[in-house]
């Protein structure tokens, strides 16, 4: 029989490394999945046949375009807003979080030393062993022994397990830091969206304050001819309950206003005291509007950045989980002395040393492996699930600030309109019941409508701001002051 025919086949002694091999070149090398697609539109629908609004491609000029806050305060109250807000502060220590932990997972692709001092202090009864019975007699004998040394641990990669972890961290880290910013943007638009609803409140209660003094002066009137006998008691009665009902209205805008207030207070990080001033007027809304093209939103909107990030961090972890039956190669090292006496520690003389390589195949592991695969499989299909609705959840808000401004712009003409006109059938109302033409209950209903019909304009002058602030939000684009950077 030939010397050398009782070896083991090479490829059988070799043969599971060799798979775990082959398979780690299928793993490592596969593929991220793909975002979930949507067919994008050329053109926002709602810009489609709208004659009322001027529409642009170019998003460079959109904070000159849309809005001129440089005569309020806004820009202003959203820089103390990013720099005071505590939800923006959370959500930043939460990316400082997310970019240590990345930092975490990096240092395990790297060797770790430590430093080591041991002490092993033993006491044996010399009594119990018949030999060292006979020749000590019994008794105790103590031992010690003293180690000082530097311990090495290294997983070495090499399929690349660790730095797909890694690299999910560096996914994670993105997706918060496009947290960070999406916060940023919410929060720069509920500080412009607060001070508008308080300037806006402000107004309507100067305006309910002008219908209290116009129905007093009313009153005065209706009192003079009252005494005079050329009114009745009923229309008496009826202006002094329209007086009554617009100081109850008066009351409940002064309400309102100071809740717009504290509410701005609370997003700029004041005691809620309710006395922040508001504006004496509106902001003019711009006459064009920021459209852009649907597939540039992708580019804009930090959430749907952020779904985009968390969908890669998965994909990562679920080429991390397949790599689980892949041999696990790790170096461990230590290099030091070792004596029996502390005062030898620092003696070469008795230096130590050793070296070990460890090679780990998971054989039988009760499936954890396996479940593992499927759960990063499952989170990873919710993550696309996510960032596809995500993605048309922004399509959505788009298009409907985009269709709400048409509609809003041509109600606002309407109702300024029907405010103008209101006004006039209100004075002609007056004069023709100073004549004995008009009875007071046409008199006062004529008056009722135009007041309702300027705060009507009032709250539709409102809604547009806000509409295109939300447009501002929708498309992922800074307001004026939110250049600030967070602390």
């Amino acid at each position: 029989m030939h010397a050398n025919s009782c070896r083991p086949c090479p490829v059988k002694r070799h043969g599971p490394l060799l798979l775990s091999v082959i398979l780690s070149g299928c793993i490592t090398r596969g593929p991220l999945p793909e975002a979930p697609g949507i067919d994008l539109p050329d053109q926002w629908e709602a810009t489609l046949g709208n004659p009322d609004a001027s529409f642009i491609l170019d998003l460079s000029d959109v904070r000159v375009s849309a809005f001129d806050f440089s005569t309020t305060p806004i820009p202003e109250l959203i820089q103390e807003a990013l720099e005071q807000s505590p939800f923006l502060q959370s959500t930043q220590a939460l990316a400082k979080a997310n970019s240590a932990g990345v930092e975490v997972i990096r240092g395990q692709r790297r060797p770790r030393v430590l430093g080591r001092f041991q002490v092993n202090r033993q006491k044996q009864n010399l009594g119990s062993n018949p030999t060292f019975g006979r020749l000590f007699g019994g008794g105790t004998f103590i031992f010690e022994h003293y180690t000082s040394d530097l311990a090495l641990n290294w997983e070495i990669d090499l399929w690349g397990r660790l730095k797909d972890l890694e690299n999910a961290a560096v996914a994670d880290f993105e997706a918060a830091q496009q947290d960070l910013e999406a916060a940023r943007l919410s929060i720069a638009a509920q500080v412009a969206r607060a001070w508008i609803s308080l300037t806006g409140a402000n107004l309507r209660q100067e305006l309910t304050a002008g219908m209290v003094k116009s129905h007093e002066a009313n009153l005065a009137i209706i009192e003079n001819r009252f005494q005079q006998g050329l009114a009745s008691a009923l229309d008496l009665r009826l202006t002094q309950a329209s007086l009554t009902s617009a100081r109850a209205s008066l009351e409940s805008q002064a309400r309102m206003k100071a809740k717009a207030g504290r509410h701005l207070e609370t997003l700029l990080a004041r005691y809620p005291s309710g006395r922040v001033a508001p504006g004496q007027d509106l902001p003019k809304t711009g006459t064009r509007i920021p459209a852009g093209l649907p597939a540039k939103l992708l580019a804009q909107r930090p959430d749907i950045q952020s779904a985009h990030q968390r969908l890669r961090a998965a994909g990562f972890r679920e080429r991390e989980a397949g790599k689980g039956f892949l041999p696990n190669i790790s170096l461990t090292g230590a290099s030091g002395t070792a004596s029996q006496n502390i005062r030898e520690l620092t003696d070469s003389s008795f230096s130590s040393w050793n070296l070990l390589g460890n090679l780990a195949q998971p054989i039988l592991d009760g499936g954890r492996i396996r479940a593992r695969m499927r759960q990063t499989q499952a989170f990873r299909e919710k993550a696309a699930a996510d960032y596809r609705s995500t993605l048309l959840n922004a399509l959505r808000e788009v298009e409907n600030t985009l269709d709400a401004e048409g509609h809003l712009t041509r109600e606002e003409s309407a109702l300024r309109q029907a405010a103008d006109e209101f006004a006039q059938a209100e004075t002609l109302a007056w004069e023709r019941y100073r004549k004995g033409l008009a009875d007071i209950i046409t008199t006062l209903e004529a008056q009722r409508r135009a007041n309702e019909a300027r705060a009507r304009h009032l709250a539709i002058k409102t809604e547009r701001i806000h509409n295109r602030i939300q447009l501002h939000l929708a498309l992922g684009i800074k307001l004026q002051g939110q250049d600030a950077q967070a602390p």
